[in-house]
């Protein structure tokens, strides 16, 4: 008997340890976290430590789907990045995304950011005759117009008005402006890209070519505007505004360039768009889309494009079938 509770006794002991060992831990200050969840706002489950994107070689949500047919833009480059709310990204496709391409009328949104950080929006603009000389106008202004900086950049964004934009540029000093375009293109790590003026246009000279980028580096523009200006995004959402001048008497509608505004198979989820266009830069298109599960937007970027909105379209078409997309 006397042996029997001797080796209760040491049993009862051993197991007591982790107790002691917990006690003596609190006494002495110890603190231990557990992962606890959280819900995303959008309603996702997510661990406490799942912020931090996950090893390269790791594949992560939404995954490719490994039979999905592959896709061949025919553009000269296209690039479709996935951000996530958390601010997590996923690259979707990618070609030739580091290639420095001219970009058109794409330039106007650095113009539209440089104009954000010098105007407030209500700030009037006198419309002078040297800003109508712009070639490839849309905007129907006329000389002594007055427009707010809001209105100019709706007209350059929207409608991709040349000379709504050179109203701004000469209110501050083209050789200033276009400075200053350079500068946040720098301080935004857009390490290959280059403007030579506000609006996109070609340069005639072949020694001096005119505004060049790269597909990677205008999505890392489009984040940019997401974080800091998305009312700037706003306008690009717009299909059509009903443009009044100073008077209130109404000048003219300002109307979309971006088609993809009235295709029914991809209107409902386009959540900002900027189209561009020039000889030497043939189709490009920036588009910020809703994607399937809607946590997030895919930004979406094509360049040197025979077929802009189609090739644009198909896209985003392939990367529905191509990855496997939580909708619940």
């Amino acid at each position: 008997m006397f042996t029997k509770n001797i080796q209760f006794f040491l049993a009862a002991f051993v197991a007591s340890i982790p107790c002691w060992l917990l006690i003596n831990a609190i006494s002495e200050g110890m603190t231990f976290s557990l992962p606890i969840p959280t819900f995303h706002p959008q309603g996702q489950l997510l661990a406490a430590h799942a912020r931090i994107s996950p090893p390269e070689d790791k594949e992560f949500y939404p995954e490719r789907i490994r039979n999905a047919e592959p896709f061949d833009l025919q553009a000269q480059s296209g690039f479709s990045v996935l951000v996530r709310a958390d601010g997590s990204q996923k690259v979707l496709y990618e070609k030739n995304s580091n290639a420095s391409l001219p970009i058109a009328s794409i330039s106007k949104l650095m113009s539209a950011v440089v104009a954000r950080e010098t105007y407030v929006l209500d700030h009037e603009i006198l419309v002078v005759k040297e800003a109508l000389a712009e070639a490839g106008e849309m905007g129907a202004l006329k000389e002594g117009d007055i427009f707010s900086v809001k209105q100019l950049l709706e007209m350059a964004l929207v409608e991709s008005s040349n000379d709504a934009i050179a109203a701004i540029v000469l209110e501050t000093g083209e050789q200033s402006f276009i400075k200053r375009m350079n500068e946040k293109a720098g301080s935004l790590g857009m390490k290959k890209t280059f403007f030579r003026n506000a609006t996109g246009l070609d340069v005639d000279a072949r020694e001096n070519p005119g505004n060049y980028s790269t597909a990677k580096d205008i999505v890392a523009l489009a984040i940019y505007l997401q974080q800091q200006y998305p009312e700037l995004l706003d306008i690009l959402f717009s299909r059509v505004i009903r443009l009044y001048d100073w008077k209130g008497e109404f000048h003219h509608d300002i109307i979309s360039t971006n088609e993809l505004l009235l295709d029914s198979g991809i209107a409902g989820i386009i959540q900002a768009g900027k189209t561009g266009w020039t000889e030497q830069a043939r189709g490009c298109l920036l588009l910020i889309t809703r994607p399937p599960d809607g946590n997030g937007k895919i930004i979406t970027v094509v360049l040197g494009s025979e077929d802009r909105f189609g090739e644009t379209k198909q896209l985003l078409n392939w990367i529905e079938r191509a990855y496997l997309w939580k909708t619940f």
